[in-house]
């Protein structure tokens, strides 16, 4: 993935540096919503991926503010500050499990942008980075079938306060005169550090979505 991210970001920056568009403004600062679903992956001390039987994705959601300052038409630092909800599922013969977690979301990347596209103001856009997570709740609801009984802890003492991950988007932009900027994309995030404590393997947070965003016309 890493590899595959740093050879599309060669090819964005050859266009970027092929040809130039009209300067935009130097701070662009916009609104966006990603609907997204995430997963948990661990992997034992002996590095195994632990396969939990009856695992699958939670549905959730990124919504906050988003943030390009140009450097150049076509290249710029992008930012911003997101709530995110993620989390996962378990449903086998033993146990249901509905885990969500919500944090502050601090993306840090590199946006690349390809020339205007057959004439029109639309952009290609690449972004790589990292995401900044600072944990803010958790709820996880267990209920085991065998007892018929249920429980639910809203504690973060097992989690870690702060984790990071890499950061990889792919999309276009749209300006509309008088209007604004339309942002419509695909984003992933795929976990680098430790989210959970006291853990002898390892657990990492990802997540996919399509990104839905705006930049204000000013």
């Amino acid at each position: 993935m890493k590899k595959l991210c740093i050879s599309i970001a060669c090819v964005f920056a050859a266009f970027s540096l092929s040809a130039q568009d009209t300067e935009p403004k130097k701070l662009e600062v916009g609104l966006r919503f990603t609907p997204l679903i995430s997963g948990v992956r661990s992997i034992d001390a002996a590095k195994t991926v632990i396969k939990t039987e009856g695992a699958s994705g939670r549905l959730g959601y990124n919504v906050g503010l988003m943030a390009n300052y140009n450097f150049t038409p076509n290249f710029s630092f992008h930012t911003g500050l997101g709530y995110v909800n993620y989390g996962y599922n378990v449903d086998n013969s033993l146990v249901k499990i509905k885990a969500a977690t919500s944090a502050v979301e601090i993306p840090t990347a590199f946006r690349l942008r390809t020339p205007e596209v057959g004439g029109m103001p639309i952009h290609v856009r690449l972004l790589v980075g990292v995401n900044h997570f600072i944990l803010v709740g958790a709820s996880t609801t267990t209920t085991f079938k065998a007892l018929s009984t249920t429980t639910t802890s809203k504690s973060m003492a097992d989690l870690m306060p702060y984790h990071l991950g890499l950061l990889a988007g792919l999309g276009a932009d749209w300006k509309i005169d008088k209007v604004g900027v339309i942002d419509i994309g695909f984003r992933m995030n795929k976990g680098l550090t430790e989210i959970a404590k006291n853990n002898s393997g390892k657990s990492t947070m990802n997540y996919y979505g399509i990104d839905l965003g705006y930049y204000f016309n000013w």
